[in-house]
């Protein structure tokens, strides 16, 4: 269970200040220091510390002007524990992988999706928001001139399916419940087949327009049936990462070739150096049905604006969507699902953000804030300076525990309580003036106090 968090401190010293000198008063520190700076201080003198470590009774100040702190409560015990994450991260999404599929012709096949997010899950409470999407594969006739049912059909129609959902990441790339699905071989790739002259993809078009002729490879033009394997955003065409299309239709006069479906990733140009290859038609057609896979990135929610209390509950731990995936159809016993889990962001300005203005009302002594179902809503109304957060900045947090005591019923009740660090990535000398001199030189400057654990013995 996670300990409460009481006080949140956002620390951004410029040009490397880090935590204010050993010795500086209160007054001092609000005079010569910079905003954003933070200091360790005395409670009995109001006198800062850190080298000779943190003393008996402290108290944790930020300046927020040459008038104003903005300070933690005072401790007067050690701190029972220290956790710190390292550099900070962006995080990203889990994807799904469908594999080991089969494609029979003039066959529905069926994904059946099960989203859930903390904003779904405020907005659907116990109700599951489901979504499924469907694709038919082609007709097999003699009059289609398509014998077989294939896999590469199933993938790319249900991928096209996906894509086109106005909810996910094509067509809503801010805020989706899906990411890009995208159709992979693991067959290797043909590295010769690269496009002779540039051709052009724009995001949401299923059209590639082509600069002087549609060839690859030695001069062969592209035909309908062929296909193209591209790399999101350049780089060597890989079967880990080239996603795959097939081509409709090519007009050599026009210099156009028309795809199965729009292209999802952000306009870019195919060079003639590899990120995109074609595949022939009858080689891709040969490939066997193992080796196609179908993969979908989970889905996130926008990032609320930095300094802007979010409607989203508990943002700040989470905005991601994670897709629990079943098959139907002729995915019935003919295809296997696995996922990967979401890697979760950490430290971003707008997490930091909502860490702040959720729990920092305590640190300034105003108490909690008001319900957030009043009208008009508390919460839009920020004071100056009530968000010390800055938006082009990420940060390492720092969480210190402290087991606080206080009397209940004639005994001494220990009782988590949490103040968060927040300190800019750019201000390197905070993090390490913080942990490793401060923190490091122990607890009323007993040295070596901290273990390997990040656990303070408590005196």
């Amino acid at each position: 269970m996670e300990r409460p968090v009481e006080c949140v401190l956002v620390s951004n010293a410029p040009g490397g200040d880090g935590v204010t000198a050993e010795g500086q008063t209160l007054a001092q520190f609000l005079s010569g220091g910079d905003v954003g700076e933070l200091g360790i201080f005395n409670a009995d003198t109001h006198i800062a510390s850190l080298a000779s470590g943190i003393p008996s009774r402290h108290y944790y100040a930020v300046k927020v002007s040459a008038t104003d702190v903005r300070k933690s409560p005072t401790f007067n015990s050690a701190p029972t524990y220290i956790d710190d994450t390292t550099a900070s991260s962006d995080g990203s999404a889990g994807t799904t992988t469908i594999s080991s599929f089969d494609g029979d012709c003039e066959t529905e096949y069926i994904l059946k999706v099960r989203l859930e997010s903390e904003k779904i899950f405020q907005t659907y409470g116990y109700q599951d928001l489901v979504k499924t999407y469907s694709y038919v594969t082609r007709c097999c006739s003699d009059a289609c001139g398509c014998p077989d049912g294939a896999a590469w059909d199933v993938a790319m129609g249900i991928a096209k399916q996906v894509n086109d959902d106005r909810e996910n990441a094509v067509i809503s790339p801010s805020d989706y419940t899906m990411g890009v699905a995208k159709v992979l071989n693991s067959t290797d790739d043909v590295a010769a087949n690269d496009p002779v002259t540039v051709w052009t993809l724009v995001k949401g078009s299923n059209v590639i327009n082509c600069a002087t002729n549609i060839n690859y490879g030695s001069g062969t033009a592209v035909a309908a049936g062929d296909f193209i394997r591209i790399m999101d955003g350049g780089g060597t065409v890989t079967p880990a990462a080239g996603d795959t299309f097939r081509v409709e239709a090519a007009d050599a006069v026009a210099l156009t070739i028309t795809l199965d479906r729009p292209w999802p990733g952000a306009s870019q140009d195919l060079d003639t150096t590899g990120d995109a290859e074609v595949i022939p038609k009858a080689t891709g057609e040969s490939y066997a049905d193992s080796t196609w896979s179908i993969e979908i990135a989970g889905g996130a929610h926008a990032t609320p604006a930095v300094g802007a209390f979010s409607a989203i509950a508990g943002t700040f731990n989470s905005n991601f969507v994670t897709a629990h995936i079943g098959l139907l159809g002729g995915f019935d016993c003919n295809g296997t699902v696995t996922s990967t889990a979401p890697v979760m962001p950490y430290g971003q300005a707008w997490q930091v953000s909502q860490l702040e203005l959720k729990f920092g009302k305590n640190a300034i002594g105003s108490g909690n804030r008001p319900s957030p179902y009043r009208t008009p809503f508390p919460l839009s109304n920020l004071n100056t300076n009530e968000s010390l957060t800055v938006s082009t900045d990420t940060y390492r947090v720092l969480s210190i525990t402290y087991a606080n005591g206080h009397e209940s019923a004639g005994t001494i009740v220990k009782s988590p309580y949490v103040v968060r660090l927040c300190l800019a990535d750019g201000a390197a000398t905070t993090y390490t003036d913080v942990v490793n001199t401060a923190m490091a030189a122990g607890w009323n400057g007993i040295a070596g106090s901290i273990n390997a654990d990040g656990v303070i013995l408590q005196m």
